[in-house]
């Protein structure tokens, strides 16, 4: 613990320990082994820290608690955020095998896995979590020839179709994804094939964003999902037109979501800056003040 002599406000003595240039340093110096690590009591008490007057520490400590509040508040958009689809009465309410097909994943042998360049993609619920696969299947791991494929008696999905876990814990990560090409995937997968003269790919997996997939699941162990369960769930089903112009808004209000990942990302660098200038500034002042 901690405790400010008086000369020092307790936020600055809190930036201070962790900057990286106490860090780093104070876990080169940690005795002990495993949990019981600890760093050494004359490592703290010598470590030279920026001193200055109370008042500047009160403004710089009021700049950097300002940068960290619109962090908080992006953050918050970010984790909170989730897209809406207000259920007009007039909309038809129908089973999705009505206006979809439902299908579950193939065996993949470990012998067919790993080549890249072939022309089906062969998906797992793993690329689905690959950067830029946040919304539509864009890269890959594993792809089969179409001559595999027959082989392993599997099929080809169209792009469009929506895949998403459907075994295990995986299934409460609510991970909902779009097909951009014909592919295939794994018995880990589960895939919705909308049937395009009535329901939109866009729109199923916009609806989809704000289902918890664990409603389809089982209550075995692990948790699995039955194709029959999935085909008798009832999504609403207006206009192609009305499709697309809720599929257009919320796709407006996921990009004004997502600039808050830049927002944060700006001003995690405003508040490094801000260290950085402080220690750049006082080096030649640095004292010791903090006692336990």
């Amino acid at each position: 613990m901690l405790r400010s002599n008086g000369q020092v406000l307790p936020e600055w003595v809190y930036f201070c320990v962790m900057h990286p240039l106490f860090r780093d340093a104070a876990v080169a110096q940690m005795t002990g082994t495993g949990g019981l690590q600890r760093v050494p009591r004359d490592y703290v008490e010598n470590f030279l820290i920026p001193l200055p007057p109370l008042e500047v520490q009160k403004e710089i400590v009021t700049e950097i608690e300002g940068y960290q509040k619109v962090i908080d508040g992006a953050r918050a958009v970010l984790d909170h955020y989730r897209p809406h689809i207000p259920i007009h009465p007039d909309w038809p309410m129908v089973p999705i095998k009505d206006v979809a097909a439902v299908e579950s994943g193939y065996g993949f042998p470990l012998n067919y896995q790993g080549k890249t360049d072939e022309e089906i993609p062969f998906l797992k619920v793993s690329d689905m979590n690959l950067p830029g696969n946040e919304k539509e299947i864009v890269s890959w791991n594993h792809s089969v020839s179409r001559v595999v494929l027959r082989e392993l008696k599997g099929e080809a999905y169209p792009k469009g179709t929506v895949i998403f876990p459907k075994i295990g814990a995986a299934i409460g990560t609510n991970k909902k994804r779009i097909l951009t090409r014909d592919s295939t995937y794994d018995n880990n997968v589960m895939g919705i094939i909308p049937d395009t003269k009535h329901l939109l790919p866009d729109f199923l997996h916009t609806y989809l964003l704000a289902f918890d997939l664990s409603c389809w699941a089982s209550e075995s162990q692990p948790p699995s999902m039955r194709k029959t369960t999935v085909e008798a769930h009832e999504i609403p089903v207006p206009p192609l037109a009305t499709q697309k112009a809720i599929v257009a808004e919320i796709e407006a209000e996921q990009a004004l979501v997502a600039a808050n990942r830049e927002l944060i990302t700006r001003f995690e660098q405003k508040i490094q800056a801000t260290l950085a200038r402080i220690w750049g500034e006082a080096e030649e002042t640095a004292e010791p003040v903090i006692s336990q």
